[in-house]
């Protein structure tokens, strides 16, 4: 059993995009045939043990019907100009 790590990029985004797909009432299944791959593929990008190819983070948004930066994990990191 793989843990997702809180920090970790893919695991976030995954959270997102579960976040995403259960709000809008689709299953793995549902949304794996809106976007052209098998279910497990969704299941793997769900639980961060698989990094998602920027095109098909498109094509999540486009099914799911939201904005990419709706799947980006905000930084909590803060930026100081150092003027």
């Amino acid at each position: 059993m793989v843990l997702c790590v809180e920090k970790s990029l893919d695991c976030e985004v995954g959270k997102k995009v579960k976040k995403w797909r259960l709000e809008r009432g689709y299953t793995q299944k549902d949304l794996a045939r809106k976007i052209g791959v098998k279910y497990w593929v969704i299941l793997q990008y769900e639980k961060g043990n698989r990094r998602v190819p920027i095109e098909r983070l498109y094509a999540i948004t486009e099914a799911l019907s939201i904005s990419i930066t709706d799947l980006i994990p905000v930084s909590n990191i803060c930026l100081v100009d150092e003027e």
